[in-house]
């Protein structure tokens, strides 16, 4: 996508889970076919391919080390240009079917409930693991510990939620797509104002079997993959917010859009039922003491020790649930209708991909 001043185009990068699941890769070439790889490629979630530079591998018995510098592109990335290593050791247990992912120097380790992983699992989140498990199984069909390793890792986390969030000793291995997108102030806003023109002309020249066709708006790739599933690419028109949520919701009225869709994770989207905005941590507080004091209201007991917003609903009823989540969407279609002007429906979505609670309004 060209910015308004045909400056080049800003590059894309790549997440910490592709940069392990390409180390994993070299490394599991060199240990099965003595193969010392300069570079490979990798088989993103969306079906592309990477192609990433091995800028270090060794093997010692019956082991086998590599590693990859990470480049995000032009975003600001704070683990840009760090040193991610992967170790692969055989698995001497034959009937085991799973690899055992562990963390080393410089990655975390999860101490707190609420998040994606168990606690005492190496912060290696679920799509990073399976990338780089199906890396390694294009070249055999044996299981390994896989360790993994962030130069400066633990130095970098001080930098992140990291610690505020229960995860100790280092970074997360992440990402949901693959890849880093720069989403720098300026030129995010002209990528949004992209998506929104296309949109607005998708639904303009629309024929009349596709007159329904929704507006969603997501903070994310997680959220468009939910968005996606629930509404499918034919009804829907999904435009990716990130945090800029106050700028994008005063242009829909401007733009001729007389309603739509907010999807995401409760955690994110109700800061602008909080007052704010801009939905990054930089420039607003978590959502958490909010979330609780709305189930308080709600005669709802929650759990007091959980760090996360995700963590305070595993720990509650079905019917609890959906009792708060629902009140949570209609707080922030609330919100979010005084700031655009029209008409908004909310649908909240935990990392489990279930909705919690909606509203249509």
């Amino acid at each position: 996508m060209q910015q308004a001043n045909n400056q080049q185009e800003l590059r894309t990068g790549y997440t910490t889970g592709t940069c392990a699941a390409a180390a994993a890769l070299a490394a599991a070439q060199l240990l099965t076919n003595n193969e010392k790889a300069g570079n490979v490629s990798i088989t993103l979630p969306d079906g592309k391919i990477a192609v990433l530079e091995i800028e270090d591998s060794f093997s010692g018995g019956h082991s086998a080390h590599a590693s990859v510098r990470k480049d995000a592109g032009d975003d600001p990335d704070i683990t840009n240009r760090a040193l991610i290593s992967c170790e692969l050791i055989p698995l001497e247990d034959s009937a085991t079917n799973e690899n055992i992912f562990k963390a080393g120097v410089g990655v975390g380790i999860i101490t707190k409930p609420g998040l994606q992983l168990a606690v005492g699992e190496a912060a290696i989140n679920p799509v990073p693991r399976e990338m780089i498990s199906k890396a390694i199984a294009t070249v055999t069909d044996k299981k390994f510990v896989i360790t993994i390793s962030v130069e400066n890792g633990c130095t970098l986390a001080e930098k992140t939620f990291n610690p505020r969030l229960g995860i100790k000793g280092g970074i997360s291995i992440i990402g949901t797509s693959g890849v880093v997108r720069p989403f720098s102030h300026q030129a995010l806003r002209e990528a949004i104002n992209c998506a929104l023109s296309v949109a607005a002309e998708e639904c303009k020249n629309a024929g009349a079997e596709e007159s329904t066709k929704q507006i969603i708006l997501v903070p994310g790739h997680y959220g468009y993959r939910n968005a996606m599933k629930i509404f499918g690419a034919a009804n829907a028109e999904i435009i990716e917010v990130s945090n800029e949520w106050g700028f994008v919701l005063r242009q829909l009225r401007e733009r001729g859009f007389n309603e739509f869709i907010a999807l995401g994770h409760p955690g994110k989207l109700c800061k602008l039922a909080m007052g704010y905005e801009n939905t990054h941590s930089k420039d607003s507080p978590p959502a958490l003491s909010y979330v609780h004091e709305q189930a308080k209201k709600l005669g709802i007991v929650t759990a007091k020790e959980t760090e996360t917003v995700e963590g305070l609903f595993d720990a509650l009823s079905d019917n609890d649930t959906l009792k708060l989540g629902n009140t949570l969407a209609d707080s922030t279609a609330a919100a979010m209708e005084s700031i655009a002007g029209i008409a908004c429906g909310v649908i909240l979505i935990n990392m489990k991909d279930q909705i919690l609670g909606e509203c249509r309004r």
